[in-house]
């Protein structure tokens, strides 16, 4: 029969043989935890007890906490946004998750650290060249919203933070940083996002 804290207290108010009962207690000890402190702390309040009840009580309050698992937190942290052209890789030093892109800088403790650049993720979904103006183009996406901008307005910060009117994950502040992660994203997706030539007619690119 597995021995628990609730039973040694009900034993121990019942006036079963002390001597047992600490017995059992010390046996228990090293596996009880925080949420075991108020009905230990009731167990102390027994003559007799309050001796072994306090070391146990030290033990737990010494005790680390566990931390949470990593892998699992940075996992659930970094899921990718659906909406990713297939064969889109997060270029080295960055994370596009779907809850923000992220600048990836290594501490002195050899941990990573994670530097939020955006509260929502930003990609590149097309590349176009006007093969009557030689002009580049690029259409950036985020979760709701879609514009196709001349490569020069992606790559100037000045320029691209006027994209947050549209609802874009850019600010005057944060523009310098995503023009550095749109930089990388797209020499890093150059396969998997190739440069179509195309026309531009008013309202929509033509093939």
């Amino acid at each position: 029969m597995t021995v628990t804290l609730e039973d040694i207290l009900e034993r121990a108010k019942g006036g079963a043989d002390r001597g047992e009962v600490l017995c059992d207690l010390q046996k228990i000890g090293g596996s009880l935890g925080m949420d075991d402190l108020p009905m230990l702390t009731r167990l102390g309040a027994i003559r007799g007890y309050g001796g072994v009840c306090g070391e146990i009580r030290k033990a737990i309050l010494r005790r680390p906490e566990p931390k949470p698992d990593r892998e699992a937190v940075a996992s659930e942290r970094r899921g990718a946004p659906r909406d990713l052209p297939p064969g889109w890789e997060d270029p080295p030093g960055w994370l596009c998750a779907w809850n923000g892109v992220f600048r990836l800088k290594a501490g002195d403790d050899e941990e990573v650290e994670e530097i939020r650049v955006t509260h929502d993720p930003l990609w590149i979904r097309q590349r176009w060249r006007d093969v009557d103006s030689g002009d580049h183009h690029l259409e950036l996406c985020w979760p709701g919203g879609t514009e196709t901008v001349d490569r020069g307005t992606a790559m100037q910060a000045r320029e691209l933070a006027a994209l947050a009117a549209r609802g874009a994950p850019v600010s005057s502040r944060s523009a310098r940083d995503v023009v550095a992660y749109l930089e990388a994203a797209e020499a890093c997706n150059r396969d998997t996002i190739p440069v179509a030539s195309s026309r531009w007619c008013s309202t929509r690119w033509r093939l």
